[in-house]
């Protein structure tokens, strides 16, 4: 989870889904901030937010390609299971 702050200044924490954290780990690589994947992708700033915030729980298959193409990597790495979840 992130935090960060409200305008009051108060902090206020980001849950992060699994596709979210899959997202970020690959823009991280990228040097890419939520922002510019979303561009890259063709998608709004809001849309990929609810994808990796998991509020857009099935998003079209053509919105991770997007996405795995703007990060540069095959949509398979995107819906790979976490490494927690192939434990259970």
């Amino acid at each position: 989870m992130k935090t960060t702050k409200h305008a009051g200044g108060r902090p206020r924490t980001l849950a992060v889904s699994p596709l979210g954290q899959r997202i970020e780990a690959a823009a991280k690589r990228r040097k890419m901030t939520r922002d510019e994947v979303a561009v890259a992708a063709g998608l709004s700033a809001p849309t990929l937010h609810l994808i990796c915030t998991g509020k857009i729980r099935d998003p079209k298959t053509s919105t991770l390609v997007a996405i795995a193409t703007a990060l540069g990597i095959p949509v398979t790495r995107l819906l790979a299971p976490s490494p927690a979840s192939r434990s259970a």
